[in-house]
């Protein structure tokens, strides 16, 4: 992930998340604190693959103001990581958790942010 920049994320299911689960919760953190938590109601589903074996996902597009909220590397080092797991709270009131993934971090050289025209 590139800091400043609006990459896409997506997740892949075992089952329908959008029926499945009543609540979704992916927390983005940097060096043990939380920046940035993104829920359900930020995603974008879709069902991929046949009717026999659907593959579900669901999407979120992190904006420029959100990336920028991540620091860069120690010393203009330029690289860190960013740890992302994901929470379900399925609609039976059982919660599941991810493993927590780690994002490369890569800095800009001017985090200014880009003015949509």
């Amino acid at each position: 992930m590139i800091r400043a920049t609006t990459p896409k994320h997506t997740f892949v299911f075992p089952l329908d998340p959008e029926t499945r689960f009543a609540e979704i919760l992916i927390t983005y953190a940097q060096n043990g604190r939380v920046i940035l938590n993104k829920h359900k109601s930020d995603l974008s589903f879709a069902a991929e693959g046949s009717e026999a074996a659907p593959v579900y996902t669901a999407s979120l597009r992190l904006t420029q103001e959100e990336t920028a909220l991540f620091r860069p590397g120690r010393f203009g080092a330029g690289a860190a990581n960013v740890t992302v797991q994901l929470r379900a709270l399925d609609t039976d009131g059982l919660v599941f958790a991810s493993e927590p993934a780690q994002l490369l971090l890569a800095d800009v050289l001017n985090d200014e942010v880009l003015p949509c025209a």
